[in-house]
């Protein structure tokens, strides 16, 4: 399994842009926002700042947090786990002095993927139509993982530069980025293991599910909420 860049922003990292962008407004007579909102993939905690009464530039973490179950897949067993976290770094630009619409550009920085974990003595696990028995140290682990970096474009209402207090906010807008599909095994599971499990009949076995994410191009995101801007 591949690891996780060390380029990719971290919490921390992630935390000081919001603390520059603040520090950044107390020197500015533009309006400052803090939101919260939910939606289709969580929780949403950001910060916007208004460059002018047009532009906006925000931050925000949006998370689902980590859920974990059993589940039954071709005959096979296996333990779940999601992972579901987004942070973002985006501009607004209103069209009209007037009005709150507006569109949104940015880029999204993922940590989204599904783990599919079968293993132990005695599990049995279906892979290309053969049946397997497991020993203690063999495992199977399947992997659907969204990029890490993704473009970000969409439309929204709310957060408008220079209208203070609360506020109410929604924004429908999509990811671009393709799930990506990857397997390990240990113990005899591995090529050239006692079971005799080839490449060839795992990717057969896969097959299904890399077609079905090779379908899914964007990850859309619908999130409403509220606002204050001081």
């Amino acid at each position: 399994m591949r690891r996780i860049s060390k380029s990719f922003p971290t919490l921390t990292t992630f935390a000081l842009l919001i603390a520059t962008f603040f520090t950044a407004g107390l020197s500015s007579a533009q309006a400052q926002e803090v939101y919260v909102g939910a939606g289709v993939f969580g929780l949403q905690l950001g910060y916007a700042h208004a460059i002018n009464p047009q532009l906006n530039v925000r931050a925000d973490y949006m998370t689902l947090g980590s859920r974990s179950e059993t589940s039954n897949e071709s005959n096979t067993e296996y333990k779940s786990q999601l992972n579901w976290n987004r942070k973002a770094l985006l501009a607004d630009w209103f069209p009209s002095a007037t009005s709150g619409f507006r569109v949104t550009g940015g880029a999204t920085f993922n940590s989204i993927k599904v783990d599919l974990t079968a293993g132990g003595a005695g599990q049995k696990v279906d892979i290309n139509d053969k049946s397997y028995v497991l020993g203690a140290n063999d495992s199977l682990n399947i992997q659907v993982k969204f990029p890490q970096t993704t473009p970000y474009l969409g439309i929204g209402w709310g957060l408008k530069p220079g209208i203070k207090g609360w506020g109410f906010h929604t924004d429908l807008g999509v990811s671009f980025g393709r799930f990506r599909v990857t397997e390990t095994r240990q113990g005899e599971l591995a090529n050239g293991g006692k079971l005799g499990v080839s490449q060839s009949d795992v990717d057969k076995e896969l097959s299904d599910v890399r077609d079905s994410v090779a379908k899914l191009k964007v990850l859309p995101q619908l999130t409403i909420g509220g606002s204050y801007s001081f």
